[in-house]
């Protein structure tokens, strides 16, 4: 008897712990972003700094495609004075993320950072992260997330180590 109600208590609890899963649907969302220059690009930048407008769209449960555009500037060090001003992009990303342990997240995504002051050129993204996505109300949740971003351009590149966060609805 003892055993029945171990396997109909871990029953109930392996149930209401599926329950968690949000249900297939776009989700839209809106990131305060902010990362530090890391290499090279360190010795230049101070900050990179920014917003972005982002959306997930569900292929499986635990598998979303992935999009987003934002603004991002970088702040020069004020002893570089050879560098100009402050140049400002407009990064536009695809990519996939992968849902792991109800709220954990691995994402990649790339796409190009175009440049829209200054004498730069558009640039190529590659950013791998990891994150966590956890509700906050019914249908909004809190996205938070960390992440290496490359962008390479002219046979250099800028990076950083970016940080997100987020509200998704």
């Amino acid at each position: 008897m003892k055993k029945l109600f171990l396997l109909i208590a871990m029953s109930g609890v392996f149930f209401s712990a599926s329950a968690q899963i949000e249900p297939m649907r776009t989700r839209y969302g809106i990131a305060l972003e902010a990362g530090l220059p890391v290499g090279k690009t360190g010795d230049i930048y101070d900050l990179a700094i920014g917003g972005s407008l982002f959306l997930d769209y569900p292929v499986s449960p635990t598998f979303n495609v992935t999009g987003s555009a934002g603004f991002t500037n970088l702040t020069i060090k004020e002893e570089v004075t050879w560098a100009g001003d402050n140049p400002n992009f407009v990064p536009l990303k695809v990519g996939a993320k992968l849902s792991f342990l109800n709220n954990f997240f691995a994402q990649a995504e790339v796409g190009a950072a175009v440049a829209v002051s200054g004498n730069r050129s558009t640039a190529a993204i590659i950013a791998p992260g990891v994150g966590l996505s956890y509700p906050v109300s019914g249908r909004t949740n809190f996205e938070a997330g960390v992440r290496y971003e490359s962008w390479a351009a002219d046979g250099g590149s800028i990076d950083q180590v970016a940080f997100k966060a987020a509200l998704k609805f």
